[in-house]
């Protein structure tokens, strides 16, 4: 969750309001959502709760973020680190772009051809902040969880199953990264994340395949739910 246009004043202002709320016997429980890209290219395989992120990648910001979050006294936090989501609608995911750039007949890769990132259904991430709002105080209180499946493939490879799953036969276009192109700009780095504290701590576990296995049934979703939306008057 990130406000783009103001990235620190929304989380503050929201913190803010956290702690003026009335209080109460038992501290409410914050769930507070960042994601894996907040590391950047740090000299990680598989990231865990304890890796810290590259102060030069423009998300590390968010680190900071969750430290306050962290700190507030009116609350108890958790720290969700999602990796990449997909299913659905496919709201603000990286799969649905491709999606779209396919019907459009012209998809481009604007990152290192070799970077890969950790996926997650959205209703396996569902399951996870479930478990998280129902479990007991010392499981959670003031901890961090990444919540990612098991697969872990390159990226390229989900962008050129997510263009054929739109019935786009043509070739993938190669340039170099761009301003306002997240993949090229935010992501363009390895982002595995390891979920075995989540496993452990909190019995998770996926329960639906990864993006290669499943982009059909995504994409179907997503022209599903395009077809049923109804424009927002304004």
């Amino acid at each position: 969750m990130l406000d783009k246009k103001r990235h620190m004043e929304a989380d503050r202002a929201m913190f803010t309001a956290l702690q003026q709320l009335p209080p109460q016997p038992r501290k409410r429980r914050f769930i507070y959502t960042t994601g894996c890209s907040i590391f950047g290219n740090v000299s990680v395989a598989v990231l865990d709760e304890h890796t810290e992120p590259d102060p030069g990648h423009p998300l590390a910001f968010r680190r900071g973020l969750e430290r306050e979050a962290l700190a507030l006294t009116n609350v108890r936090t958790v720290v969700l680190r999602p990796g990449f989501m997909f299913g659905n609608d496919g709201f603000n995911s990286v799969s649905t772009d491709w999606f779209a750039m396919a019907e459009d007949g012209d998809p481009v890769f604007r990152a290192d051809h070799n970077i890969g990132w950790s996926w997650i259904h959205i209703a396996d991430l569902a399951e996870a902040y479930r478990l998280v709002v129902e479990a007991d105080e010392g499981i959670v209180n003031g901890e961090i969880f990444h919540l990612g499946d098991e697969h872990r493939p390159h990226s390229l490879d989900v962008m050129r199953a997510c263009v054929a799953a739109a019935g786009y036969k043509g070739d993938i276009r190669f340039e170099a990264p761009k301003k306002g192109d997240n993949v090229s700009t935010w992501f363009n780095q390895n982002e595995f994340v390891s979920s075995r504290k989540a496993r452990e701590r909190l019995g998770w576990s996926t329960r639906h395949d990864g993006i290669l296995e499943t982009v059909k049934q995504v994409y179907e979703a997503w022209k599903a739910a395009q077809k049923n939306s109804v424009p927002i008057e304004r």
